[in-house]
C-alpha cells in the first residue's frame, strides 16, 4: 500500500494555491480627498431628525420658562439674562440652570420625571456648544465643580445611565 505524501513535508517553499477573487479591484475606487469646506458643509447639513426635534423642544421649553420668569415682578438681578446660553460665565449659567431644573414643569403643571430633566439638560448642553463654538462647559462632568450640583440634584438621579459628553 502506497502512502500519499504531503507536499508540505517535501518542499519547505510550498505555497498553497491563492484563492481567486471574484471581482476586480478598481484603481479609482475612492473619490478624491475631501476638503475642509465640503466636510464642514456636510456636517452642518446632517442632523438626525429626532435630535433636531429634541433640540427644538428643549429650546422652546427653556425660552417659555425664561418668558414666564420675566413676567413675574422680580428684582433685576433675579431676571434671566436673554443671552444666558451664549454667555461665557459658567457660574451665572449654573445658577440659571439650577433655577430652570427646579422650576420647569409640564404644560399640565406636573413635575417632569428625572429622565426628562436629564434630556432637557442634554439639549441645553447641545445648545450651549452650538452657540459657544469653543465651550469648555460640560454639565455632566462630575469633576467640574461649577455644574456638579446639577448632578447631585434629586431631579437628576438618573445621571448614572448617561455617558459623559
Amino acid at each position: 500500500m502506497m502512502q500519499e505524501r504531503d507536499p508540505k513535508e517535501e518542499d519547505d517553499d510550498f505555497q498553497p494555491p491563492k484563492k481567486k477573487t471574484k471581482r476586480k479591484v478598481k484603481e479609482d475606487r475612492f473619490a478624491g480627498p475631501t476638503t475642509g469646506d465640503v466636510l464642514q458643509n456636510y456636517s452642518k447639513e446632517f442632523t438626525c431628525k429626532n435630535t433636531a426635534a429634541s433640540n427644538s423642544w428643549v429650546l422652546k421649553t427653556f425660552q417659555a420658562w425664561m418668558r414666564n420668569r420675566r413676567s413675574v415682578e422680580l428684582p433685576t438681578d433675579e431676571q434671566v439674562p436673554e443671552d444666558i446660553l451664549s454667555s461665557g460665565d459658567a457660574e451665572l449659567l449654573q445658577k440659571w440652570l439650577i433655577c430652570f431644573v427646579l422650576e420647569v414643569r409640564k404644560i399640565s403643571g406636573e413635575k417632569y420625571p428625572p429622565k426628562t430633566i436629564l434630556h432637557l439638560l442634554c439639549g441645553l448642553q447641545r445648545a450651549v456648544r452650538l452657540q459657544q463654538r469653543s465651550s469648555s462647559f460640560n454639565f455632566f462632568d462630575k469633576a467640574d465643580h461649577r455644574f456638579s450640583c446639577l448632578l447631585m440634584s434629586d431631579l437628576c438621579l438618573c445621571y448614572e445611565y448617561t455617558a459623559v459628553y
